[in-house]
């Protein structure tokens, strides 16, 4: 696992163990883990290194896919881009999916286009960056069972800035991405 996507691991199950008491986390590979259509899970990671997250994706979020080797994200008429300068990553996007799996389970999936995307995925989820769009986020994921948010950051040195909303979808299983353009031209 890359630094970053360590880095947002940390924070999103000290956040997780803060929010709620005696709550059991598990980390599971994907090769074994088993969706028991009961126990509430995060995935973590895109489509191209974990299978749950693709499983997931692919049913939930259809108009959702990220290509490789190009590092560019879609979803719906949205194309996302991460910025590189001289061989330097200067921006990364972050997904957030929260919903119901195949079988009804509660899960989300955090993941980025590039690792730092991932890691601001996870804080945005997490709550640990403050800003007025993670927490915009954060309502937003408390009203609706079901829901796509995608994110952008600047990244110097590998370290991810402030986050910004830039789309979300309340039905990303039907709906294309309703455009934040005010968050994404800030």
């Amino acid at each position: 696992m890359p630094m970053p996507e360590g880095k947002g691991l940390a924070i999103l199950v000290a956040s997780i163990g803060d929010a709620i008491r005696g709550v059991e986390i598990e980390l599971v590979a994907p090769a074994d883990f088993v969706d028991d259509g009961a126990t509430p899970f995060i995935s973590i990671g895109g489509p191209s290194v974990n299978l749950i997250s693709d499983n997931i994706l692919a049913c939930r979020v259809p108009r959702f896919m990220i290509q490789y080797p190009e590092h560019v994200a879609r979803f719906g008429s949205l194309t996302l881009s991460p910025q590189i300068e001289d061989g330097v990553l200067q921006e990364d996007f972050g997904f957030l999916f929260q919903g119901r799996s195949r079988l009804g389970t509660r899960c989300v999936v955090v993941c980025g286009v590039w690792a730092t995307g991932t890691e601001l995925a996870c804080v945005s989820y997490a709550g640990s960056a403050e800003n007025e769009s993670v927490k915009k986020v954060r309502r937003l994921l408390r009203k609706n069972s079901q829901m796509f948010v995608v994110l952008r950051s600047p990244v110097q040195n590998y370290q991810i800035g402030e986050p910004r909303l830039i789309a979300i979808s309340e039905r990303p299983d039907r709906q294309s991405p309703h455009e934040l353009k005010s968050s994404h031209d800030s």
